[in-house]
């Protein structure tokens, strides 16, 4: 089978994320399937960039075929960035003759995060008789109102909203990585019989551990905390507002004079005010560190005691989450404490941890205590619950399978 995966952002194991079209391709490679992913040539969140020969780049990585369509570069949610997702929509339909060359797909897969890739997707599964799958990453225009705080009269809601009724009127099949949208896509009038859910995944040979040591600040960190015997709680991910970052920073007030301490790793647009506000509030108990390659991922989660995530309290999160951070916690061993309110909760279902109201840092602070009181022995317990759990129904192997079900 050929299948033609359309996704804005996509990135490789070297150039970072987003990794799901990545892993899902080498699946699907090995399965005797053959993949082209189209990206555009650049991508905030990607490490490094691909390099660019022309308005269309094709390149081989790591045995995948990738095309990429030449985009600006851009900083911060500007002109810079809707322009270079604009680049990317009108290149789909310009460059698709090379396209469909390259890839003469079977399947046209339409997953850009944002839904309008939905209508040159539409397009070119037409040219080529394919079946057109929609992979929902978020719910739009409902993320841009909620999360982004734009006005439902903003003309970015008003045509992410045109394009998410095209996807339920257009699409053959929707993959959905939010496992509670059934009623959203069932009252958009699409038939949930036609709903596949597939959750982000993980790779288990990339949690065999890289030799190379973790960067020296956070090894001195770490071995500061063990030397005082503190239990450990890391977050490792995006500083940003939907992370709510400042609920755990406000618990870890409240334990001040426990033996506990806080493990903040990665960047964001937030990380310099999170900064001013642990020094604001005096806390010796929070260290705050720079971001780490993916492939050191294993070796500093299995250096802490407790994962930690969390989200504001919004409506939205009623179809669902599906974290990478949670599965990365879970593949780590580690019990994990989640402060998000959804539609489902992938940390009670393994039970590999607790669950408590989001913004509540009496509560957070509470069950971190609660951690501390158990005793290692039955945090390992917790944690290897977690990992089976993870291993059972997170694989990228297993996900990839489930996802060409959808194909028929």
């Amino acid at each position: 089978m050929n299948i033609l995966y359309i996704d804005h952002y996509a990135g490789s194991k070297s150039m970072g994320m987003e990794f799901r079209p990545y892993y899902l391709g080498m699946s699907w490679k090995e399965m005797g399937h053959n993949i082209t992913i189209i990206g555009s040539s650049f991508s905030h969140l990607r490490s490094c960039q691909p390099i660019i020969n022309g308005a269309l780049t094709s390149e081989k990585v790591d045995g995948l075929d990738y095309l990429w369509i030449k985009g600006v570069k851009y900083n911060g949610n500007g002109f810079g960035r809707l322009l270079n997702v604009m680049q990317f929509l009108f290149g789909l339909f310009f460059y698709q003759k090379k396209i469909l060359k390259k890839s003469q797909p079977d399947v046209v897969i339409a997953s850009s995060t944002y839904p309008m890739d939905i209508w040159p997707a539409k397009y070119l599964a037409k040219i080529c008789d394919a079946r057109l799958i929609f992979e929902l990453h978020d719910v739009w225009p409902q993320s841009l109102t909620e999360i982004a705080g734009l006005s439902r009269f903003n003309p970015l809601v008003i045509f992410a909203g045109l394009a998410e009724r095209a996807v339920y009127s257009s699409a053959d099949r929707v993959v959905s990585m939010l496992p509670a949208i059934h009623e959203h896509c069932s009252k958009l009038g699409f038939d949930i019989s036609n709903l596949t859910i597939v959750p982000n995944g993980i790779v288990v040979n990339d949690w065999s551990e890289n030799e190379a040591l973790l960067p020296q600040k956070i090894r001195a960190v770490i071995s500061d905390m063990r030397s005082k015997e503190h239990l450990i709680v890391c977050y490792a991910g995006a500083h940003g507002v939907p992370n709510e970052l400042e609920n755990l920073i406000n618990a870890a007030e409240l334990l001040r004079n426990e033996n506990i301490s806080f493990l903040l790793v990665g960047e964001g647009h937030l990380k310099s005010e999170l900064k001013d506000l642990v020094e604001t509030k005096k806390l010796d108990n929070i260290s705050m560190c720079e971001s780490i390659p993916k492939s050191f991922m294993p070796k500093l989660l299995r250096s802490v005691d407790v994962g930690f995530i969390g989200a504001k309290n919004r409506p939205i999160y009623k179809h669902g989450i599906s974290p990478n951070k949670i599965a990365d916690y879970m593949m780590a061993e580690i019990p994990v404490i989640s402060a998000i309110e959804a539609g489902n909760d992938p940390v009670k279902e393994a039970d590999c941890g607790c669950s408590v109201a989001p913004s509540n840092p009496e509560a957070l602070a509470s069950t971190i205590l609660y951690m501390d009181s158990i005793g290692q022995s039955e945090r390992k317990i917790m944690g290897q619950r977690g990992k089976e759990y993870v291993l059972q129904n997170y694989s990228y192997d297993i996900l990839a399978k489930k996802f060409v079900e959808a194909f028929k």
